[in-house]
């Protein structure tokens, strides 16, 4: 049976303001409403978009509200263990049901491998400029699963903010949550990748050989009738291939001077990650001070509240580590092409020294070219070159064939994956008349999917809903995220078109997956022929005015208790 995540409590403080505001949530339907005739500004959107930001993910908020000085604490559930997590801008803190410290860090990269733990679940994916897996921030978890008011963009993933570190993530990202994109795979397209590469490099390799060996052959047959006044006219030949290998010295000679710009540039990054670490360091052991004895490292005075300077401090570290991660980057990739430029060099150097003992004859004795020995020696040397160029072509051949049989079983999962979307997704498209979506851009989950005014957000919904039934078929035992809708019908969309997508959202809810929304004069009465019970959360403060002091003061206690809290207190 697969876990499931359950949002149950909402906590949101402002320590400047002494406010605060919490909304509890039940497993099912949940809908955040306020009223239809001036229920706009209220907080509605707010509300939603904390919800994954709380639990990794960037949300993107408007500018009035500065998430920045917000702490935000909330209550999960997977299967039957309660767990908090405490979010205030980029710093995490997780805790059980008794409020005992889990973990706590600055960096989602880690903060991704603590809940995917949880999850059971795990998004990988290519960095950038490698076909390397690494673990993504869990924002990508929660992609399918969040469709925020200003995210209605058809099919592209634009509810969350920083999703640009990796390139062209689409479809790797939704193979893999349906399951079929995962570390095995990427293997064995690496192993096919370098294979291919291989295989490339053999022909080029024939390709020369089996040039070399039709001018042997066709200068053998010019030996027998070229007289000896005719030496002269050989020297020049012998000069012109001398010229044409030529090339390859002065390729050795580029390919040279690249690896001592490289490894220069690799020293300079080795220094400054040194000195970066030693600051780092540093910092560390300041805020040790700060926290245990209350000391500012600066001036040597007593620090009655080290909270702001800890914030700084910790700001501090989180840009040296920036840094530090962006020098190991560079660091990296530097490395990577002095090994391939050192891979170059030795090609080079190989074909010198093959050439040079092929070819380099001694003009002084260039009678000896009239000799046909020294043509069959050479001949006989290309031929067994050649002979073993193509044993082993045969064999990357054979290799690469049996790698994609095993790839096939992948691509046929893909295409069981794309019938079924298509099916669900053309079922959609007539039943709310999408005309302008072609049928040949629902064949693939990858395809760009738009629609104009008010089918927008329409597009956008089954869009989301149908890949998540996809994931639900193929991919069962993954982990079922609550389903987040904020102002699905935000568009100008008629009425009949309104009440038929509220009822599409209601009955494609897969299963018992908890399901929160947001909209204006909510009606549940409208619904009653569904079978299903709706947690009805009515915001009736002033507009802009989402928190207030009465949360505050009966949360503090929760509040002060989870942000104050240390491994130590564990103990």
């Amino acid at each position: 049976m697969c876990k499931k995540l359950i949002i149950k409590d909402l906590y949101i403080f402002s320590i400047s303001e002494k406010k605060a505001k919490h909304v509890h949530f039940e497993n099912g339907i949940n809908v955040v409403t306020a009223s239809m005739i001036d229920g706009n500004k209220r907080g509605k959107s707010i509300v939603l978009k904390t919800l994954y930001h709380t639990l990794g993910a960037d949300s993107i908020f408007d500018a009035k509200w500065n998430i920045k000085d917000k702490i935000n604490i909330l209550l999960f559930c997977i299967d039957n263990e309660e767990y908090y997590i405490l979010r205030t801008d980029k710093f995490f803190k997780i805790f059980n049901k008794k409020k005992k410290l889990l973990y706590s860090t600055t960096k989602t990269g880690k903060l991704a491998d603590f809940l995917y733990n949880l999850f059971d679940f795990k998004v990988k994916l290519p960095k950038r400029k490698t076909a390397e897996l690494v673990t993504a921030p869990p924002a990508f978890a929660y992609l399918l699963n969040n469709i925020s008011q200003d995210g209605m963009n058809g099919s592209k993933f634009t509810s969350f903010d920083k999703l640009q570190q990796f390139s062209n993530y689409k479809e790797n990202l939704l193979y893999c949550h349906f399951g079929v994109f995962n570390d095995t795979y990427f293997a064995l397209i690496n192993e096919i990748n370098d294979l291919n590469n291989k295989k490339n490099i053999l022909q080029t390799d024939i390709e020369l050989t089996e040039g070399l060996l039709n001018k042997i052959e066709k200068d053998s047959n010019d030996v027998v009738s070229v007289p000896i006044e005719n030496i002269n006219s050989l020297e020049l030949e012998i000069n012109k291939k001398e010229l044409e290998y030529k090339n390859i010295y002065q390729q050795l000679n580029k390919s040279k001077q690249k690896l001592m710009e490289y490894r220069s540039v690799k020293i300079e990054l080795e220094n400054s990650i040194i000195e970066i670490k030693e600051y780092i360091h540093k910092t560390n052991k300041d805020l040790k001070i700060i926290n245990k004895e209350h000391i500012c490292p600066q001036c040597n005075s007593y620090l009655e509240d080290p909270l702001l300077i800890n914030f700084e401090k910790n700001n501090e570290l989180e840009d040296y580590n920036v840094i530090s991660s962006s020098n190991q980057l560079e660091l990296a990739d530097i490395m990577d092409r002095i090994e391939s430029e050192e891979k170059k060099y030795l090609a080079f150097l190989e074909k010198a020294d093959s050439f040079t003992s092929k070819l380099n004859i001694d003009k002084k004795t260039i009678s000896d070219i009239l000799k046909l020995k020294a043509f069959s020696e050479m001949k006989t040397s290309l031929l067994d070159e050649y002979s073993q160029y193509k044993i082993s072509l045969k064999s990357l051949e054979r290799k690469i064939k049996e790698k994609r049989k095993i790839k096939k079983n992948f691509d046929d999962q893909k295409i069981e994956i794309n019938n079924m979307y298509y099916r669900e997704m053309l079922k959609d498209k007539l039943t709310f008349g999408l005309e302008e979506v072609t049928d040949e851009n629902i064949r693939d989950v990858t395809s760009q999917l738009s629609a104009g005014g008010s089918n927008t957000p329409i597009i956008t919904i089954i869009w989301h809903f149908n890949l998540l039934k996809v994931k639900n078929e193929f991919n069962k035992e993954a982990i079922k995220f609550p389903v987040l809708l904020d102002s699905p019908n935000n568009a100008e969309i008629d009425e009949n078109n309104k009440e038929k997508l509220f009822k599409y959202l209601f009955e494609n809810i897969i299963g018992d997956t908890q399901c929160i929304l947001s909209t204006l004069g909510f009606n549940s009465s409208k619904y009653n022929q569904i079978n299903k019970e709706f947690n009805v959360i009515e915001l009736k403060n002033p507009k802009y005015k989402l928190l207030n002091e009465n949360d505050y003061l009966k949360y503090y206690e929760l509040f002060d208790e989870l942000l104050n809290k240390t491994m130590d207190d564990n103990i």
